[in-house]
């Protein structure tokens, strides 16, 4: 057994802060010996004795602080502790109440002998000794925040333990608030805040109060509630290494929490909060109307109803007179956004958003009162008259306020569209009638705003509908649905009615009619298909007026992109049925303004369902007109990228309907012979498109598909199925190749195409006998395909590599670096030993340095055919399970290693130099960062040489974010300086054209932004001379540029 005397010198010596976690351990061991009955209580405290009654200051803390841990090992493992040894201990303690050095301890002490199991409040009055012991001689003034904070936990852990007999005993329940309160008075400190407020609320939510017949208790009830309010708004800002981590917004929520937490501060906090909504500090007025939400969310229904006029009172006019609310735009889908909490403090428009929700909520909870709708309803009839200025904010309150519950929404709404307020508009639309020629036609202006109420009006339904669990027996019963048809009428007739030269009237219209469409089971599909005409036929009749820009034409294709996009299937077959028909009879290739709706169809078709349509009707109506069907073809091809991005499909029902008629487009290309550009582009657009309904087709019938192109192609075997002609693409060369190209590059890689080592090299000399560019480089691309993705025996090809790979013989070589490129794009062994030869060539043969960078340039180059699927988001999985790359991820990365160790053991060779340009502009900067102490040297290399600026511009673009460059700085400086500046000659050829000029001064720029001020300051008398020539160039992106740089230059000055 440990020597207890021993244990109690080793706590003391280790009870520094630094040293607490030994202390403890000491204390555990002293508390394992009570116990265990191996040391009574008594023999520790006569052990401890001389400690705790020492007259030096720190031996007596640090026998406080002793006997503190130890009680609270006991008291909280154990029933070591008798009734007796609390009664003395807890004399004992009190009397050690004014002993400022130790009084935290002291008082931790006493917090511990709470949790005694021994302890109770009866037990000789202790927990009464110890409240009036706060109450007559605790001065928090005079100790440091520790101590405070020990007062504070003594209350916590005497409520926590002993709630029922504080709360139901009426001398304790008194004298344990006035303790409180005595405690609370003027503290600062944060971490003691939050317990403080905490404190507050629970006696709040615990104690009760007659204030109606108890002077004391309405006393305690003010000052609990000024001991809390006298700290709003709160403000804190944490210090530096704050141990406790205590947030400024821990402090405002625990604050808000506590001053809503007794319904009977209800009308101090009112009054009081609305004294500082007076505020022009956004946040403090945020903070205020938090509270407000608080309050209206966490008192009783009765103390809401009996302070609804006071709180309507104080928060009306937010609205009525402020003048943003044009925030409140009618082409939302909601008053209040969903992210309201999100905004900053500092967010002024956040104060009014609060407003909205706090009214809100306040009709939700008093739904079933009769006072608060008439009431406001009353207050606000006379700015309810179009002619009021503040008219459009009275509809922005009450709309909202309509969001609350199904009652408030139709009480709301008959309110307002009762005859003598809007109810007179929607009534008839009569020229002849002297009210409506008053009301509706004084002034255009009227009219917007009318239509923007009426809005207003809709955002209340669409929000209450979507909120409400089940909405069924509102879309039957609400009012408003009672004046839908006058509403529909209206709008229409005032749409006719207004004059062409108010655009903005009839846009504004437009959007309630789209609107009143997307609203849930308002209109019924007939009254949405005469909504919709009646917008077609406007549509239509602007675009053949030639005014395809109008700004009505505008706001019906935003309106009808509103209608695709919100996922009704019931909106979207309203397009397919009214919209659709009409614009696509206008494709066609005698209309002049076939671009325009051409254009109108790649921004309405936004959904597989749409699409799925379109693309029937548009390949049937393709032609004769190569131009024509060029532009057809091009657009299904944007339609599905887009449609794929948003939304991935199968394209299965594509492949029988669609296919088919593709290949007999490319089919008839290719028999008249693809002898221009634009053939050979719509070639590419139909391959293109192809792949698309591939690459989304389910893969298991891939292999199929492979089998009957591949005998299409290259057995001459023509297929029925895809109205396809046989050719033998590997000995006659034919354009179709191209579209075959489009095929592999999208099936699936685990298909098995039969191809034999004799198909490539028969493939090899049809391609090395072409002449053709374009189609020369679509069989180097088609036999680049056949090597990466179907041919695996590399030892077999090997042979034919070697024997293609000959300078002198250009044609084959090339041929054979499309091999090695299909090798590297997988990393096989083959392909780098092959890389490993081109370099060794720039060592023996300087002449051939062209044909090798070349090569670098082939190798390393994206092709579409390699390219991953970027019409889907980074990561997406294709729906089809297709998996149609055979290309590794790091195949660059690899040639870029290899090639930078070629490059670093000749770093001044020029040659060495161009090629890492080469690889510089094929690689990603990812790559280029990890080898970043390697590429800096060679950059500022680069540099220097006026054939290698674009490049190595670029590279350092990339790279100086990496802060390596301090040591290049002055020749960096200079020689950028001289390129932005100074006229660049070489070979009668300026050098320093607009964007080397231009990446010059932006690789400057970030040189600054990347560097301190001592670095800007160095180089600023230089810079902001030589950047003066550049105010004078004659192209704008210079001019600007420069002027950034001297700006920066300038506040560098000027914060110095």
């Amino acid at each position: 057994m440990s020597d207890p005397a021993t244990l109690i010198t080793q706590f003391v010596t280790f009870s520094g802060a630094e040293d607490s976690e030994n202390a403890a351990k000491y204390a555990s061991s002293l508390a394992d010996l009570i116990s265990t009955n191996k040391l009574s209580f008594l023999q520790f405290i006569q052990l401890l004795g001389s400690r705790i009654t020492s007259s030096i200051d720190e031996d007596r803390t640090k026998g406080m602080r002793c006997l503190a841990a130890v009680l609270h090992e006991i008291t909280s493992s154990s029933s070591a502790l008798s009734k007796h040894d609390i009664n003395v201990l807890v004399d004992f303690l009190l009397t050690k109440f004014s002993d400022k050095p130790c009084f935290a301890d002291v008082i931790k002490a006493l917090t511990n002998i709470l949790h005694a199991k021994a302890f109770s409040p009866s037990l000789n009055d202790n927990l009464v000794k110890i409240l009036r012991k706060v109450v007559d001689e605790y001065d928090s003034s005079v100790h440091l925040a520790r101590g405070r904070y020990e007062v504070f936990a003594l209350l916590q852990t005497a409520l926590t333990r002993f709630r029922d007999a504080i709360t139901t005993r009426p001398a304790l329940h008194d004298l344990y608030v006035q303790a409180f309160l005595h405690v609370s008075n003027g503290e600062k400190d944060p971490r003691n805040l939050l317990i403080s407020f905490d404190l507050n609320k629970n006696i709040n939510h615990y104690f009760r109060f007659e204030v109606a017949t108890n002077e004391l208790h309405k006393h305690f009830v003010e000052e609990l509630f000024d001991t809390c309010f006298c700290y709003f708004p709160i403000s804190f800002r944490p210090p530096p290494n704050d141990p406790y981590k205590i947030t400024s917004e821990q402090l405002k929520t625990s604050l808000r929490s506590t001053l809503t937490s007794q319904f009977l501060f209800a009308k101090d906090l009112f009054n009081n909060l609305f004294e500082k909504l007076a505020s022009t500090n956004p946040v403090i007025r945020n903070d205020v109307l938090l509270t407000l939400l608080s309050a209206v969310d966490s008192f009783h229904e009765d103390t809401i109803l009996e302070y609804w006029e006071t709180i309507w009172n104080g928060l009306k006019f937010e609205i009525l007179h402020s003048e943003n609310t044009n925030i409140f735009s009618v082409s939302n889908d909601r008053f209040i956004p969903e992210n309201i909490m999100d905004l900053a403090d500092s967010d002024e428009n956040k104060s009014l958003y609060l407003v909205l929700e706090i009214l809100s909520r306040m009709a939700t909870r008093l739904d079933d009162e009769d006072g608060l709708l008439p009431g406001i309803t009353s207050d606000l009839k006379e700015y309810l008259s179009i002619t009021s200025k503040v008219f459009m904010k009275a509809v922005i309150l009450l709309s909202s306020m309509a969001t609350a519950s199904e009652r408030g929404f139709n009480y709301i709404q008959q309110f307002i569209f009762q005859s003598e307020n809007l109810g007179k508009f929607i009534s008839g639309f009569d020229d002849t009638d002297d009210n409506m020629e008053t009301d509706i036609s004084l002034t255009v202006a009227r009219q917007r705003d009318l239509i923007d109420a009426f809005g207003y009006i809709l955002i209340s339904y669409q929000v209450l509908s979507s909120s409400l669990p089940n909405a069924s027996f509102f879309f039957e019963s609400n009012y408003l649905s009672q004046v839908k048809d006058s509403l529909v009428v209206f709008l229409g007739q005032l749409l006719q009615a207004s004059s062409t030269i108010e655009k903005t009237l009839k846009c504004k219209i437009i959007q309630q009619y789209i609107k009143l469409i997307q609203l849930r089971r308002f209109l019924s599909y007939e009254e949405k298909h005469v909504i919709m005409e009646l917008l077609n036929d406007m549509f239509f009749e602007l675009i053949e007026e030639a005014k395809p820009d109008d700004l009505i034409v505008d706001e019906i294709m935003k309106g009808l992109i509103n209608l695709t996009e919100d996922g009704s299937d019931q909106n979207n077959q309203l397009i397919v049925d009214v919209f659709l028909p009409q614009v696509l009879q206008q494709i066609d290739p005698q209309n002049q303004k076939l671009s325009k709706y051409v254009e109108v169809l790649d921004s309405v078709v936004v959904s597989s369902q749409l699409l799925e349509v379109v693309s029937i009707r548009l390949v049937n109506r393709l032609s004769n007109d190569r131009d024509f069907n060029s532009k057809i073809i091009e657009l299904l091809g944007s339609l599905v990228m887009k449609v794929q991005k948003r939304s991935q499909f199968l394209m299965n029902s594509w492949f029988k309907g669609i296919v088919p008629k593709l290949l007999n487009q490319a089919a008839e290309v290719e028999a008249s012979g693809v002898n221009n550009s634009d053939n050979w582009h719509y070639l590419e657009l139909i391959s293109v498109l192809l792949g698309f309904v591939i690459k989304y087709y389910d893969s298991p019938k891939h292999q199929g598909i492979l089998d009957d192109f591949q005998s299409a192609f290259y057995k001459n075997k023509a297929k029925s199925g895809l109205k396809l002609s046989g050719y033998t693409i590997l000995e006659v060369a034919s354009p179709m190749v191209l579209v075959f190209n489009n095929v592999l590059s999208n099936i699936d890689k685990s298909t098995n195409l039969s191809i034999q080592l004799e198909d490539l090299v028969r493939l090899i000399e049809t391609t090395s006998n072409l002449r053709d560019p374009i189609l020369k480089v679509n069989y180097l691309q088609h036999l680049c395909l056949l090597v990466n993705k179907f041919y695996k025996d590399d030892d077999s090809l090997q042979p034919v590599v070697e024997k293609l790979y000959d300078l002198q013989q250009p044609s084959n070589f090339e041929i054979s670096v499309w091999i090695i490129k299909a090798l590297m794009l997988r990393l096989s062994k083959v392909g780098i030993e092959y890389l490993t030869k081109l370099l060794e060539v720039l060592d023996h043969d300087a002449s051939q340095a062209t044909i090798v960078l070349r090569s670098f340039d082939i190798i390393l180059r994206d092709l579409k055919i390699f390219s991953p699927n970027k019409e889907l988001p980074k990561g997406s999985k294709i729906i089809s399970k297709v998996n149609h790359l055979n290309t590794r991820s790091l195949y660059k990365q690899q040639v870029f290693n290899i090639v930078l160790a070629k490059v670093l053991q000749q770093p001044e060779n020029e040659i060495h130099l161009q090629l890492l340009a080469v690889l510089t502009k094929n690689i990603d900067s990812h790559v280029l960062k990890s080898r970043i102490n390697d590429i800096i040297p060679l950059t500022i290399q680069s540099i220097q040489l006026n054939t290698l600026l674009d490049t190595s511009l670029e590279t350092l673009l990339i790279i100086i974010d990496s802060n390596n460059l301090q040591n290049f700085m002055p020749l960096l400086v200079k020689r950028l300086m001289v390129l932005s500046n100074t006229k660049v000659v070489e070979n009668n050829r300026i050098v320093n054209t607009e964007r080397i000029r231009y990446l010059s001064l932006k690789c400057l720029l970030e040189l600054l932004r990347t560097n301190d001020k001592s670095t800007i300051l160095l180089y600023k008398p230089e810079m902001l001379v030589g950047l003066v020539t550049n105010l004078d160039d004659p192209r704008r992106s210079i001019r600007k540029l420069s002027c950034d740089i001297r700006q920066l230059l300038f506040e560098a000055r000027e914060s110095t």
